[in-house]
Parts: C-alpha cells; structure tokens; sequence
C-alpha cells in the first residue's frame, strides 16, 4: 500500500513536471499575423509578403499549419504547409542554419533558442519548413526554413518573425 502511494505520488509530481514545461498544441489553434520580423536571411530567394499570414487548425484529427497570404495578382492563396509536431530546438537545427547576424536588437539565435519554451515543425511537400515557436515570455515566432529539394546541407532560415493573434 504504502509502495503504491509513493509511486502514485512520483507519477502525478512527473505529469505536472511534464504539462508545466511546454505549451499545448490545441492551445495554438488560431490565426497569427507577422508583426515584425526579426531576421530576414540576404540568402532568400523570394521577397518579403507583407500579407502572410499563418494558421493553425485541426483538420482530419491533425493539427496543421496553413500559409496564407496576397499573390502577385492579388488573389488570397492558402497552402496547407503540413501537420505539426513537437520536436527540440538545438543549435544543429536552429542556430547552424542561420547566415549572418541580421537580427533586432534584442534577438539573436541563441537567444531565440534559450528562451524556447515550446517548438514544432511542419514540412512542406516543397522543401520548405516552418517552426511554431512558443517562447517563455509569451512571443510566438515562425521560422521560415527553405532546403534545395533532398539536400538538407543546402538548408538555411530565411526568416524569423514575430507573430500576434
């Protein structure tokens, strides 16, 4: 008896250690615009879109992200870019993917990196990336990566921006 409520104990201290160190998936459901970018990579191929928009929905019993923004002849584009799922922000995934120091004041990768709280990926069927970051302050980031289609070495962030509900 005694066994079995030490281990109840430890089990429940351990499920409110894991729930308290991230944020919920469902909890990011919603719509998000770019209020300011923090980085924006000389190595990317596609100029900056005012316009974009991210979202988050569940779909099928998935949650994914959707790319939404104005095209060049100003019709409302939508591209689902993939589900998300929770991974590990590193330095071999984050910060050796960034060229140059072309941050804000106030951001740099490993800064970005430290005060992580919470990351997921979602991998477009056209090389392209994009993390969800959920940070200890609050903010929540997305960054753009983009690969050369089956070369991973070519991979580069090409943007890091803030985003608001």
């Amino acid at each position: 008896m005694k066994k079995a409520l030490i281990f109840m104990l430890v089990l429940a201290f351990c499920v409110t250690g894991l729930c308290a160190c991230g944020v919920s998936l469902d909890k990011m459901v919603g719509s998000y615009k770019i209020d300011e970018t923090v980085y924006y990579a000389m190595l990317a191929d596609t100029a900056y879109n005012p316009t974009e928009k991210y979202k988050v929905e569940k779909i099928d019993g998935k949650t994914k992200l959707m790319h939404n923004y104005i095209g060049i002849s100003g019709e409302d584009v939508s591209v689902e870019v993939g589900e998300l799922k929770k991974f590990s922000l590193k330095k071999n995934n984050f910060d050796n993917l960034i060229f140059g120091q072309a941050f804000d004041d106030g951001y740099s990768a490993e800064s970005i990196r430290k005060n992580n709280k919470t990351a997921w990926k979602a991998e477009g069927k056209n090389g392209e990336k994009i993390y969800l970051l959920c940070q200890k302050d609050g903010e929540v980031l997305t960054v753009t990566i983009k690969t050369k289609e089956g070369v991973t070495a070519c991979a580069h962030i090409r943007k890091i921006a803030l985003v608001t509900e």
